[in-house]
């Protein structure tokens, strides 16, 4: 379940860096140049994805520990995000295949 956890977290501080000004690319998606053109949405959407992993990170831990599970992935990713990003080595691709290999490491093992 924690890869499901992290991956939401991942989702959605990419669609809040996608509504950063100084964050452009130039093979964007046409989904995510519509985020990208209303703001308010996609933060508000990233608000849902964060508090749902939130809560989910409380399920399975409990209150204090979910609480700061839910912090420090944050915070993580957002670093992996805003330090990994600019060199293009994360796909659609490999990001699937990375969820895959944790969701089946942690299922089976």
């Amino acid at each position: 379940m924690f890869s499901t956890y992290l991956l939401l977290v991942f989702i959605g501080f990419f669609l809040w860096f996608n509504t950063s000004k100084k964050a452009k690319w130039k093979d964007k998606s046409q989904f995510l140049l519509r985020l990208e053109a209303k703001p308010q949405l996609s933060k508000a959407a990233v608000a849902l994805i964060f508090v749902i992993a939130t809560v989910l990170m409380i399920h399975q831990l409990g209150w204090m520990s979910g609480i700061c599970a839910s912090i420090v992935s944050i915070m993580a990713i957002g670093s992996l995000i805003v330090s990994i990003f600019p060199f293009r080595y994360l796909t659609s691709w490999s990001l699937i295949l990375i969820y895959s290999l944790f969701l089946g490491l942690e299922l089976f093992i």
